[in-house]
Formats: C-alpha cells, structure tokens, sequence
C-alpha cells in the first residue's frame, strides 16, 4: 500500500537506464492480476507468453492479504483518523508508529508519483492514490 523507498534507487538507475528499459511493477497488481503483470514482464522483455497454470499463478506468491498488503482504499492515508487507527490495528502496529512511518514514506510515494505522471515508470497503483490522496492522472 505504497510504504516505499524505491523512489531513491529508481531515480539512481533512470539516471543510467532510459525509461522504456526499466519495467517498474507493483505488488498490488501482482496480487490482483498475476497474469497481466507476467505478460507486462514477457512483452518487456521481449520473450515469447508462456502458459501458466492457476498453481503457479497464485501459489508462488504471497497473495493479497498476506502480509497485510491489499488493493482496499481503507488504508494508512490521509483519508481519517479513525480509518488508520483501524488499519494500524490490523496490521498490529501502534497507531503513533502508524503516523510516523505515514511521515517517512509519503515523500517518496509523492516521488514514486511524480515518476509515473511523467511516464518515467508505470503509474502508482490507484489504491496508493485513494491511500495517500494523490492527485488524479491528468486527461489525455
């Protein structure tokens, strides 16, 4: 749900790599569409689809709810008081360290943000939107 330093290290390599050679994917995808993120990976890296079986699809990862992780828009953002204090209670975290890492990692989901507007990397996940109150891509 976006608690994520990555901005500092892709703003490192988009520094060497150009944009279209570096595929960024997030775990919320993965979790809502394994298929569609193994066929974003294969086309990127220019290798022919496979079949997968259901198997390999979900029981190779962690899926959504297992670590705490999921694509609901109840989570730690800005959204309200009572809504974190929930979210931290199901996740086990105390609610002031709650605040605390909503501190650290917003300027980077802020980044991550920026990055994907301008086509840099994909763009955040829209439960990291509904989460932190991003702002709404722009209309084509």
């Amino acid at each position: 749900f976006g608690w994520s330093l990555y901005d500092i290290f892709l703003r490192h390599w988009l520094a060497y790599v150009r944009p279209s050679d570096l595929l960024v994917t997030y775990v919320e995808d993965l979790a809502a569409d394994p298929l569609s993120v193994m066929r974003s990976v294969e086309a990127h890296l220019s290798i022919a689809p496979r079949t997968y079986t259901q198997w390999q699809l979900s029981g190779f990862y962690n899926a959504r709810g297992g670590y705490g992780w999921d694509t609901r828009a109840d989570g730690i953002g800005l959204g309200g008081i009572a809504r974190e204090h929930r979210r931290c209670q199901e996740l086990g975290i105390e609610f002031v360290v709650c605040r605390k890492l909503e501190d650290l990692y917003r300027p980077h989901v802020l980044e991550l943000e920026r990055l994907g507007r301008e086509g840099q990397i994909s763009p955040v996940p829209e439960s990291w939107r509904e989460m932190w109150l991003l702002p709404l891509p722009a209309q084509a």
